[in-house]
């Protein structure tokens, strides 16, 4: 009995994992979206877009600033399609209420930054094309900065659940898929969670905090196979 139980457990196991081969693109691919999104979006950091400013740079730098920044919100929008994708996909083998948390954040993201590379480009043609109203152009630049705000904001709080997630299976990233530099993640958690507190308090808007958590889920897609074994007995599974 014991012997026939082992059996359909490795069983589940390798129908998981073949299922999750498959998902492992898709996670890949959001997270180097949203790192080149993010990487993008560092020249509008540290160039603050006043537009309106009697001395800011002539048309050739604020056509490139605009340039990066609706390339920026555009790459964060697919990648967060791509993530909700994966958690969609990982959900059905068995449910987790923070990877499931994190689909919904990732379904905001990408309606916010939708939102966001629409502004922007309505943004940039006005301001280039100099034929809108003063009025009109600061209501753009509101929504843009505003909705920039939110994705920070929704973003860093989905990749804060992400790690703990992460953290609450540390023993088969581990024991079973033998993941090294594994303590690492306990660093990503405070650079997340500095990343949402001061996004919240409107203090650091960059998603810049987050950076070094996309970029190592992008070189790690081992994580993927997590989700095959966290319901199951680990004691079971130890080699």
């Amino acid at each position: 009995m014991r012997a026939f139980k082992d059996v359909n457990l490795e069983e589940i196991v390798r129908i998981r994992l073949e299922f999750l081969k498959k998902q492992k693109g898709k996670h890949s691919r959001a997270f180097m979206l949203i790192s080149a999104g993010i990487l993008m979006q560092l020249p509008t950091d540290f160039i603050p877009m006043d537009v309106l400013a009697p001395t800011f740079p002539g048309d050739f730098v604020l056509a490139t600033l605009f340039t990066f920044v609706i390339i920026s919100s555009a790459l964060i929008l697919f990648g967060a399609t791509f993530l909700g994708i994966f958690t969609h996909g990982a959900l059905r083998i068995n449910y987790l209420s923070l990877l499931d948390m994190i689909r919904l954040l990732a379904f905001f993201t990408v309606v916010l930054a939708g939102f966001s590379t629409i502004v922007w480009i309505a943004l940039g043609v006005s301001c280039i094309m100099r034929e809108i109203s003063e009025e009109v152009i600061l209501g753009l630049l509101f929504w843009a900065y505003y909705t920039d705000r939110m994705i920070g904001i929704v973003m860093s709080f989905s990749f804060l659940l992400l790690i703990v997630t992460l953290i609450k299976n540390i023993k088969i990233l581990q024991k079973i898929l033998k993941i090294r530099l594994v303590h690492v993640i306990y660093i990503l958690c405070l650079l997340n969670l500095l990343a949402f507190l001061l996004n919240l308090l409107s203090i650091f808007a960059s998603l810049v905090l987050v950076l070094p958590t996309s970029i190592f889920m992008t070189y790690n897609p081992k994580f993927v196979y997590m989700y095959a074994y966290t319901d199951l007995n680990l004691s079971s599974l130890e080699k």
